[in-house]
């Protein structure tokens, strides 16, 4: 199996100066639209109105995707797409946790970690990127 190559966040303003913020965005506002990438020759993206934040795994075969970050309902769910553009694994939310919302993904000392954040506060949720499975959860500040 090939990796991905090519990888990038799809900006909605892409010559938006972030940093400044000169129309006072929120944090939702200036979240990526979608993320695109290459594998054997041909393009994929994912593309949402609402956010998407795409973390490639270390090994580039895989990405790990929040859609929605910051929403409520269905068009928050977190999942890790092959390079091919098939979902390899959904991300269940833990029971306890089930009325939280994603809002973010990246490794934390070498493991994938999806972060929730809900009314009993914000958690990290610490994956096996072989199955999917939580190995830990843990409050995060």
């Amino acid at each position: 199996m090939t990796k991905l190559q090519k990888f990038r966040h799809i900006e909605l303003d892409p010559s938006y100066d972030k940093t400044q913020n000169p129309k006072r965005l929120t944090v939702r506002e200036l979240l990526p639209v979608g993320a695109s990438w290459e594998h054997n020759g041909q393009k994929y993206e994912v593309l949402k109105p609402w956010g998407v934040l795409a973390v490639p795994l270390n090994d580039f075969r895989s990405i790990a995707i929040v859609e929605g970050p910051f929403e409520t309902g269905q068009k928050n769910h977190a999942y890790v797409m092959n390079a091919n553009g098939s979902v390899r694994l959904e991300i269940d939310k833990p029971r306890e946790l089930i009325t939280s919302s994603f809002y973010d993904v990246y490794y934390v000392a070498s493991a994938l970690c999806f972060f929730l954040s809900g009314s009993s506060g914000d958690f990290r949720l610490s994956i096996n990127e072989i199955d999917g499975t939580i190995f830990k959860i843990s409050p995060s500040r």
